[in-house]
């Protein structure tokens, strides 16, 4: 792909701040506004998670189902499965273009997962195809002279495959149909080794890899250093929860860092944390922005996910917050 932007070089201790599904801590999750929103905050990436249609398109969602952050029972009370889940998979592209997306719900309840965000549910915000976002940064890009990067996750692959779709090849193929307008750089992400794998061996993607760890995987990765050396054959850096390179206890005040931190610090892989929110309780009695400031500028992990970018943005730049 000679026409994506490489990672920029040249940026150790200047972290670069990740749109998480957008800036969704103001407007709804992976809606086009989130996104160009979040390219206004000055992003340096912002986030797509990537999942399929019934006929094989590609959409911008953090779930294979539908249930907790749209309107989907108001229009096709009827396509619920037996498990009393709507599946992003059991729908056509012009029919998921029927619903609205939503604030996030607390899983299996009408309630805000995160009562003090976006408090309307307006028929505006509508679910993006994955082509469309990169064209719509594409020409953020094009008119602003910034270079703000994609960052796409391959969500639940092995899931996608039972049903009949190949859901690495379509990421694959779709970056590669539209490369000439990718002008930033690329991070792929996955929490699956093998679709990671796939990029490198089958697909020969020259594009930096980033695997994604839950926190008892991150944490089992401190105690074996050899599987640091393992993920570096094969990607360039490690998602992971942030909590996980913090010590859990304050020592006279003062955040520490892990084993594990230590050890990616020391390794060839880039470090992208996940996910910093203002609304979220902070573990080790540290609060939010002790945590940005430690996160940013004492362990200068590489790269950090925002739900309030603007928040890691001044705080990497030295404004207030």
């Amino acid at each position: 792909m000679s026409s994506i932007c490489p990672e920029p070089g040249g940026t150790t201790g200047r972290t670069r701040i990740i749109a998480h599904r957008g800036a969704s801590g103001y407007l709804p999750e992976h809606t086009a506004e989130a996104k160009a929103l979040a390219y206004g905050l000055g992003v340096d990436f912002i986030e797509q998670d990537i999942v399929a249609t019934k006929d094989h398109e590609l959409v911008v969602l953090h779930d294979i189902t539908l249930d907790d952050v749209s309107d989907v029972r108001m229009h096709f009370p009827d396509r619920r499965r037996d498990d009393g889940h709507y599946y992003v998979i059991d729908f056509t592209l012009a029919e998921l273009d029927e619903i609205s997306l939503l604030e996030r719900r607390a899983t299996g309840s009408d309630e805000r997962q995160f009562p003090g965000r976006f408090p309307y549910d307006l028929p505006v915000f509508k679910i993006s195809c994955f082509e469309d976002e990169v064209r719509l940064l594409s020409g953020l890009n094009a008119s602003t002279g910034r270079h703000v990067g994609i960052y796409p996750e391959i969500k639940d692959p092995g899931w996608h495959a039972a049903a009949g779709v190949d859901l690495t090849a379509l990421v694959h193929d779709t970056l590669e149909a539209n490369r000439e307008l990718i002008s930033g750089p690329v991070f792929i992400q996955s929490f699956d080794a093998n679709a990671l794998h796939r990029l490198r061996q089958e697909f020969t993607t020259s594009l930096p890899l980033v695997q994604l760890l839950g926190r008892e995987e991150a944490e089992a990765l401190g105690q074996e250093p050899n599987r640091i050396s393992a993920i570096a054959a094969y990607a360039s850096g490690v998602g992971l929860p942030f909590a996980t390179l913090m010590e859990p206890e304050m020592v006279n005040g003062r955040l520490g860092a892990t084993r594990l931190a230590r050890l990616l610090i020391d390794s060839e892989l880039v470090i992208h944390p996940y996910t910093m929110r203002r609304d979220v309780a902070i573990p080790a009695q540290a609060s939010y922005v002790e945590t940005l400031r430690f996160l940013i500028h004492e362990l200068e992990v590489d790269a950090l996910f925002c739900d309030h970018p603007d928040d890691a943005l001044a705080i990497r730049d030295g404004k207030a917050v």
